[in-house]
């Protein structure tokens, strides 16, 4: 569910960049992101580009990002906290 959400995300920020008619040089400059981080979203090498990269290039076309609570089925094994051991 993760990746396929954010595949969407990028998916609309880039076309929402060659609406605008941005070149990767063109948008990594207003993102404040290296060329070779937008040539690689651009060209789906990057999986999980981090939190801070997506919300500039949003910014950069125009967009917002909402973030929201979603529930998880309760049998979700994807998902384990982490225990921690006690050391001595």
């Amino acid at each position: 569910m993760y990746k396929h959400k954010l595949k969407e995300i990028l998916e609309q920020i880039l076309e929402a960049s060659i609406d605008q008619g941005y070149t990767t040089n063109g948008l990594a400059f207003e993102a404040n992101l290296g060329r070779e981080t937008v040539r690689r979203l651009y060209n789906c090498k990057t999986r999980f580009p981090r939190l801070k990269t997506i919300f500039n290039l949003a910014m950069a076309v125009g967009m917002d990002l909402e973030l929201k609570r979603i529930s998880l089925p309760i049998n979700n094994r994807s998902y384990r906290p982490r225990n921690k051991v006690a050391s001595n």
